[in-house]
């Protein structure tokens, strides 16, 4: 899956703050919003976060379209860069992926850093062979509750 992964040399750099916003909606993926007409009031908010590639395309009426950060959990990272390197299952994620326009996709999970950089790299060089304008983002330590 990792062509020439011990020729890299590199770490993902830091990006730099996103800057504040007065407000912000929080989409889930439970389907709790399905009839309920609130997509003009999700897209209305500065910044929308949405969790692991829950579908809009077909349900903007209830769940909005915009996307600034879209987060995604361990499990659809292995499944999505698994997916790059396989070409019967690519364009499925890649019509997913282009949805999201000038994002920012967030590792929700830490890896270990060997592990997040493979799939940084793998995640990135998909991005690029496709021109697809988002950003990839992971926490740089383990995060906590009380923090």
């Amino acid at each position: 899956m990792f062509k020439n992964w011990s020729n890299r040399k590199t770490r993902p750099k830091e990006s730099p703050p996103l800057g504040t916003y007065d407000t912000c909606a929080i989409v889930g993926n439970s389907g709790v919003l399905k009839h309920s007409h609130c997509g003009e009031e999700i897209d209305e908010h500065d910044f929308v976060l949405r969790n692991n590639m829950a579908p809009t395309e077909g349900f903007e009426n209830d769940v909005g379209t915009k996307t600034n950060l879209m987060s995604i959990n361990g499990e659809l990272v292995k499944t999505i860069t698994n997916c790059f390197e396989n070409t019967t299952c690519s364009p499925t994620y890649l019509k997913k992926v282009k949805v999201l326009n000038d994002t920012i996709l967030w590792f929700s999970r830490v890896f270990s850093p060997s592990v997040r950089q493979k799939q940084y790299y793998a995640l990135s060089t998909f991005i690029r062979n496709h021109s697809i304008p988002f950003r990839i983002g992971f926490p740089t330590k383990p995060l906590s509750t009380t923090e």
